[in-house]
């Protein structure tokens, strides 16, 4: 056989068997018998289906509320058809990280919850008892029109401009009872004391040292906070309470303290801190009540007349009195007296 003879034969194309042509709409699997559709089957695709259409009607027809309608709503919830008393809570708002400056207001009424007014935008001004009078007018117009309020007191604290708009303004001022207690408590402790023991519970609220206080039986270590005295007093009582064990951690040299801490050794100062406890107890439960909701003017200065606090230093029994006279001012007296069982004490 010549070589080209050998060429075309190894060229050929080699057999390949062609599939069979499917009609449309026929498969190879058409063939094979099909299993019929359970009724249970046939219920679950019909829920299906009902529930996507269900969804989709939901959303057709779904429109949110607006916040003014539900802002509106809360409004007619503290309008009284019949009209009501209220008071006036003023305080100032001031942001350093921002530098800005606010005067915020706030109305609690006899047959409502409270309410808030507005907030006015003093940033760049001068605070002036004028300029706070002015507001306050403003705010006594505001709750008459809006929600039929009657304001026949305002409360503040004792800053210099609040006193200032006190005397300029028609209605009575009062000062707010529970700052007033604030800083009561705040004159019986000094300065470095208090910060003293701050940083001495400090010290003690890494992990490893309030993890041994744990182990050891006492409880976690509470940190007082710059404004609210009532935890100046939960902070001395824990240092009390956790006094011994702390000092046993500094002598396993678990804790190292600078020398300025010495004091935590010393005898005296578990002394102070009972001492001091024990005069915060009744001023933090003024303080308490007079925070509470419905708390009004007349029991404040009842709890103010109520107030008792033992001890045998002169000083401190006159704070106690020039507070007592400065917090139960003759507003303050006059809303109280036609209402309490304590009308024959004398201040």
């Amino acid at each position: 056989m010549s070589s080209t003879g050998r060429t075309s034969q190894s060229q050929s194309p080699k057999h390949i068997p062609k599939k069979p042509k499917l009609e449309l709409g026929t498969s190879s699997a058409s063939k094979m018998p099909r299993k019929a559709p359970m009724k249970d089957d046939i219920d679950t695709a019909l829920d299906c289906v009902r529930q996507r259409h269900t969804n989709l009607q939901r959303e057709r027809h779904y429109r949110p509320s607006s916040w003014d309608k539900v802002h509106q709503k809360q409004l007619d919830e503290r309008v009284s058809d019949d009209g009501s008393d209220g008071v006036l809570l003023i305080d100032g708002w001031k942001n350093s990280s921002a530098n800005t400056k606010n005067v915020v207001c706030t109305l609690h009424s006899v047959s409502s919850k409270s309410t808030f007014l507005k907030s006015w935008g003093i940033t760049g001004l001068r605070e002036t008892g004028e300029q706070l009078k002015e507001i306050v007018n403003e705010k006594i117009k505001l709750a008459k029109e809006k929600f039929k309020v009657t304001t026949y007191t305002v409360v503040s604290d004792n800053a210099s401009p609040m006193i200032s708009m006190g005397k300029k303004v028609e209605i009575w001022h009062t000062l707010c009872h529970s700052h007033s207690g604030n800083l009561l408590a705040k004159a019986f402790v000094s300065d470095d004391f208090a910060k003293t023991v701050n940083e001495l519970l400090h010290k003690f609220k890494s992990p490893s040292a309030e993890y041994e206080i744990k182990q050891r039986g006492e409880s976690r270590i509470m940190l007082a906070c710059d404004t609210w005295w009532c935890s100046y007093r939960d902070a001395f009582r824990c240092l009390l309470k956790n006094l011994h064990l702390m000092q046993a951690l500094v002598d396993e040299k678990k804790i190292q303290l600078n020398p300025k801490y010495e004091r935590l050794r010393d005898p005296s100062f578990a002394i102070q801190l009972q001492d001091f406890i024990l005069i915060f107890d009744p001023i933090c439960q003024l303080i308490n009540v007079c925070q509470e909701s419905d708390c009004s003017i007349a029991k404040a200065c009842e709890e103010w007349l109520k107030l008792v606090i033992s001890t045998a230093n002169d000083q401190t029994a006159k704070k106690i009195g020039q507070s007592t006279r400065k917090s139960v001012d003759t507003n303050c007296t006059h809303s109280q007296f036609p209402t309490s069982s304590v009308s024959g004490q004398t201040f």
